[in-house]
């Protein structure tokens, strides 16, 4: 074996330290890879030993943390986009790299801030969001004191200004009867408490009408604008009716309201549709007439059509039938016998009743009806049974046709 002298010795040991110093300097080491392997180099395995000790933290080599934000805002109660998930491993040296194989977990939803896990191989981290929270919700229906509201038509209000009409499937909140005036009413959207904000109007006509209403009825309509109460007698069936406008009353059938149909007159007379003359010149004191307040009356017979239409005419119809009630005085003569099957009643603007029956009933059976019922004004009209019902036939088959609506 070749002896070194001391002075050989100490040259190689020097050559050997001046190397290490080098390789220290350019960042080389004695990895499992060789004497000159590259620290991190081997990036097909983050977790391998090759990464220099003082690049770990809590176990992971040169992982200083895991980040998960969603890259675009997401509005309180949408869904977050998977798409816009993304997961981030940082380094010491500030460095990052995306990491695509990762679960999420939406079962912790909050309101805002985290919401929700991502699970990647280097462990779980919370999903970071950016939410525009509701700042407020409204309505877009019109509710009246008395009525309780429901969840359709509400609008949520979102940070940004922005406005979203709101599922009334993920909307919940108590029975609540609403007071003339603004009214905050608690509900729940997607499981978060908010306040709907309603401003309640004073209870219409129909709606007064619905809550004195105590008889009992086989069906009923209870609506802002009308309330039809519907009362089922062996011979006949009776319909109370409310409404708030005189507009709502029609010669023409309809598929939402009440009412009874017409059928063909043996004689003339004046017929108006919307303020205009469509048919006769010269009353024959068949019509029946309504006003634009509301009110319903028969002329004699000679008048001229634009006589009518000055007092206040807008629509009429014509009826073989006598008039059974005028200004509240039974007016029959010489037809109590006489059978019908629908006719029309009013107390006072804005309160009337109709009657069918698939039997018939007499003038005078008819006008007791009507008289028992307050009316001042009752008139038969020509034609068999036909009441109809949000655009269905409780009598009769036929559901479009002339007569008397009352719409909602």
């Amino acid at each position: 074996m070749n002896q070194f002298s001391k002075k050989q010795k100490g040259i190689l040991i020097a050559v050997i330290c001046a190397v290490l110093a080098v390789s220290v300097f350019l960042g080389y080491g004695l990895g499992s890879g060789g004497l000159f392997k590259k620290q991190g180099e081997d990036k097909e395995n983050p977790l391998s030993m090759s990464y220099d000790d003082s690049r770990e933290k809590d176990g992971k080599s040169g992982i200083v943390k895991i980040t998960a934000t969603c890259e675009s805002s997401v509005k309180e109660g949408q869904d977050i986009p998977a798409d816009q998930i993304k997961v981030m491993r940082v380094y010491a040296d500030g460095t990052e790299k995306e990491i695509t194989n990762f679960t999420y977990d939406a079962s912790n939803l909050s309101a805002g801030g985290t919401d929700g896990t991502v699970y990647t191989p280097y462990g779980a981290v919370a999903l970071e969001v950016n939410h525009v929270s509701i700042t407020g919700l409204k309505t877009t229906k019109s509710y009246y004191a008395g009525q309780i509201p429901d969840g359709n038509g509400v609008v949520a209000v979102y940070a940004d200004g922005s406005e979203e009409n709101v599922d009334s499937n993920s909307i919940d909140m108590s029975p609540v009867t609403l007071v003339v005036g603004l009214n905050e009413v608690p509900v729940k959207v997607n499981g978060h408490d908010h306040t709907l904000y309603i401003n309640a109007s004073s209870s219409t006509y129909a709606q007064r009408a619905a809550s004195s209403d105590t008889s009992h009825r086989t069906r009923r309509i209870e609506e802002a604008t009308l309330f039809a109460g519907l009362s089922s007698f062996d011979a006949y069936d009776l319909v109370h009716i409310c409404i708030n406008n005189p507009s709502q009353i029609t010669t023409a059938s309809t598929e939402k309201g009440v009412g009874v149909l017409t059928g063909a007159t043996t004689n003339g007379g004046v017929v108006i549709s919307n303020g205009q003359i469509t048919g006769g010149d010269t009353t024959t004191g068949h019509e029946i007439c309504i006003t634009s307040t509301g009110g319903i009356f028969s002329p004699g017979a000679g008048y001229a059509g634009g006589d009518l239409i000055s007092q206040g005419c807008v629509a009429s119809i014509l009826t073989d039938a006598p008039v059974l009630i005028y200004n509240s005085m039974p007016l029959v003569e010489g037809q109590s016998d006489a059978v019908y099957y629908n006719a029309v009643g009013m107390v006072s603007p804005g309160d009337y009743y109709v009657l069918s029956s698939s039997t018939g009933l007499t003038c005078a059976g008819m006008q007791q009806v009507f008289r028992a019922a307050g009316c001042s004004y009752a008139r038969p009209l020509t034609g068999s049974a036909s009441l109809l019902w949000n655009g269905e036939a409780l009598l009769g088959s036929a559901t479009s046709g002339s007569g008397i609506m009352f719409n909602q």
